[in-house]
């Protein structure tokens, strides 16, 4: 089961994994972690970590803007922060770019499942 929505700017997805129930939040760079023992607690948590202000861009810009890619695959793919394939990726193995084209030019390729 999984669930995503947006909230003050920041892109929250919460899912089950593995028995667990894990979430992260996006934005303007920013990546928040939570986990709970249901989906319910997993966006709640994530809400109350989410500063007061929300994110300082909007959230089309920061869609459209931040790209992720995985250090640790020999692929070289990157993806949207929302793509499905990042909850198999650990913090320490994402490098992130400012734009799509940004991971283009270091020799990335485009997630064939976000469109990236």
């Amino acid at each position: 089961m999984r669930h995503e929505e947006k909230y003050l700017g920041y892109v929250l997805i919460a899912q089950e994994w593995q028995g667990n129930y894990q979430g992260r939040a996006w934005a303007s760079g920013e990546k928040i972690s939570a986990t709970g023992e249901s989906l319910a607690e997993v966006i709640q948590k994530l809400k109350r970590l989410i500063p007061q202000g929300g994110a300082k861009k909007s959230m089309e810009s920061m869609e459209s803007a931040l790209v992720v890619g995985t250090l640790n695959s020999k692929t070289r793919v990157f993806h949207r922060p929302q793509c499905g394939w990042m909850r198999h990726v650990s913090a320490e193995n994402e490098i992130r770019f400012a734009s799509r084209q940004a991971a283009l030019d270091h020799g990335f390729y485009s997630c064939n499942s976000c469109r990236a």
